[in-house]
């Protein structure tokens, strides 16, 4: 297991080794924070609703879909420019372990990334979340 993080944790890095630590912070803050303005008023002009709770819930899950779909399409389209993706698949070892410590660190960036857009909907539109039902 260990051997598993740390091999993630590099990948994690490489895939954002252009930015600095503050770049990618303000942009793990931001993002979460325009996708909910963005979603929102969105979804309100189209649909006429007032009841931004479920709204904001979407969102939250929909930030967090989008960050698991598109880390994994972005990991297939760099082994595939790469020339490796055939090997991934067919190769006599099982290589899908490579594809999940390139996902391990994208995941949880997506959970925290869900947790910050219920943080920032509470903040921003004023929104308890006691008269929500999740199940």
């Amino acid at each position: 297991m260990k051997t598993f993080i740390k091999q993630s944790l590099l990948l994690f890095k490489e895939q954002y080794i252009i930015y600095s630590l503050q770049e990618y912070l303000l942009i793990e803050f931001i993002y979460p924070i325009f996708s909910l303005i963005f979603y929102v008023i969105l979804v309100s002009f189209a649909r006429k609703i007032n009841n931004f709770e479920i709204l904001i819930l979407n969102n939250s899950f929909l930030l967090c879909g989008n960050i698991c779909i598109f880390t994994l399409g972005i990991t297939f389209e760099i082994e595939k420019y790469n020339g490796r993706l055939y090997n991934l698949f067919l190769s006599s070892r099982n290589m899908f372990i490579f594809i999940l410590e390139k996902a391990f660190f994208p995941y949880i960036m997506s959970i925290i990334t869900t947790i910050l857009g219920l943080f920032f909907s509470y903040i921003i539109f004023n929104i308890r979340f006691n008269n929500i039902n999740l199940i």
